[in-house]
C-alpha cells in the first residue's frame, strides 16, 4: 500500500490537530491516530496514541530583518532537530551594509551565524544600515545618508 500522508493546517502555539489514518496494510491492527500540536516553546510534537509516547521533531528558528529593505536572512535547517545545529546566512540588499546580529546570534561576527546544540526555539534578527554617499563639499568630503 505504501506510505500515507495527511496535510495539517498551520497551527498556532497551544493549538492541536488530530488525523486518523485508515486503510493501512494488513497487520497494522486498525486505524492509527496521529496527533500533532505546537507547544509554548514552538516545538512540533508527534504523539502515537497507541503507546502514548511523544517524539520531538525539532525547534523553529524565527528570522527577521531590520530595516525591512536591508536584506534577507535564512537559517538551514529550520526547524532544527533537538541538540542540532543550524547556520543562518544574511544577504545584503544594494544600498545597505550588514550591521550585525541581534537575538540568538548576537555577538557573532560576519554575515554567517552558527547556532549549536539547540534545545529550544530561537529568534534571529539581521540588522542593516543604509550606505552613506561621500560627496565633495567646499570644506572637504562629507557623508550624506541615502533616503
Amino acid at each position: 500500500m505504501g506510505d500515507q500522508s495527511a496535510t495539517l493546517p498551520v497551527l498556532a502555539a497551544g493549538a492541536s490537530q488530530t488525523v486518523t489514518l485508515s486503510g493501512l496494510p494488513a497487520g497494522a491492527a486498525g486505524p492509527k491516530t496521529l496527533r500533532a500540536f505546537i507547544d509554548s516553546a514552538c516545538q512540533t510534537v508527534e504523539s502515537d496514541e497507541t503507546n502514548n509516547q511523544d517524539t520531538k521533531f525539532g525547534f523553529n528558528i524565527v528570522t527577521s530583518i531590520s530595516p525591512a529593505r536591508g536584506g534577507t536572512v535564512s537559517c538551514t535547517p529550520n526547524p532544527v532537530a533537538p541538540e542540532g545545529t543550524s547556520t543562518c546566512i544574511s544577504s545584503v540588499s544594494p544600498g545597505y551594509v550588514f550591521a550585525g546580529w541581534r537575538g540568538d546570534c548576537a555577538g557573532q561576527a560576519g554575515t554567517t551565524c552558527a547556532l549549536k546544540n539547540i534545545k529550544s526555539a530561537k529568534a534571529v534578527v539581521a540588522t542593516y544600515a543604509e550606505m552613506a554617499l561621500v560627496v565633495p563639499s567646499r570644506r572637504g568630503w562629507r557623508a550624506v545618508l541615502r533616503q
